[in-house]
């Protein structure tokens, strides 16, 4: 649910607004269109999608421990949780490329392209997940199985994308790889910046307070330090999507 929710939140506002647009496009025979849509559909998805990994890599132990140490779950058994979210993170913006991918498959009218997709990425998935059962260590096959559950996701995207490119004459990969890229190189900083303050307030009494106090200003401050990172890397999408959000406001 953790690792699903900065999806639900963010990826499916976008789906929801881009799907009836894209059936638009189809309808009219531009489908030039449904690719632009798509592409700057991702990319402005991921320019919130990265940096929250980013976040939930630096604080998703303290946080797992803040919030699950209570009860019969001891604090080693939160630190297992988080650290499971860990790995699960990593899989967010490829689980987030495969939804929106299907949703370009339904706007084009087709549902049994993705249904199809589902067999070699199952397969993948299965693979793997015994494979963990068979050669890893029992203390450590729950820890590494949301590899596999993401890698049914990463399977699927790479075959819808080349299914998808061959349907609408490209998907402007190059532009979307390389935005990710430094989506990514200005998310470090910031990543940095929670980690430092994880060690700053470590000293706080308490177990909440200083995980509080930490995410509290390492969110803002890093949130601050990845804008000014993508600004100096370039990273136009950014700035796109500060003005709509600044537009959305103005509206309210």
């Amino acid at each position: 649910m953790l690792f699903q929710l900065p999806y639900a939140i963010i990826a499916v506002s976008v789906i929801t607004a881009l799907l009836p647009r894209m059936s638009e496009h189809v309808a009219a025979g531009r489908r030039d269109q449904v690719r632009s849509d798509f592409s700057r559909g991702f990319r402005l998805s991921s320019v919130l999608l990265v940096p929250v990994s980013a976040a939930m890599l630096v604080f998703a132990v303290p946080f797992c421990v803040m919030i699950y140490a209570q009860g019969s779950t001891s604090p080693q058994d939160a630190q297992a949780i988080g650290r499971i979210l860990m790995v699960f993170v990593v899989m967010l913006v490829p689980f987030t490329l495969f939804q929106l991918q299907m949703r370009v498959f339904y706007a084009l009218g087709d549902t049994r392209t993705p249904a199809l997709v589902s067999i070699p990425a199952e397969i993948a998935h299965a693979t793997t997940a015994f494979a963990l059962l068979l050669w890893m260590d029992p203390q450590s096959v729950v820890l590494w199985l949301p590899v596999p559950y993401g890698l049914y996701y990463v399977v699927g995207a790479v075959i819808m994308w080349a299914l998808l490119r061959r349907r609408l004459n490209g998907l402007d990969g190059r532009r979307t790889a390389r935005v990710l890229f430094k989506l990514h190189l200005a998310a470090i900083p910031a990543a940095l910046l929670g980690w430092a303050m994880l060690h700053v307030f470590r000293g706080i009494p308490g177990d909440v307070w200083p995980v509080l106090a930490a995410m509290a200003a390492g969110g803002a401050g890093g949130a601050v330090l990845f804008v000014l990172t993508a600004r100096i890397l370039k990273v136009t999408e950014v700035t796109s999507f500060l003005e709509l959000l600044r537009t959305r406001l103005r509206r309210r």
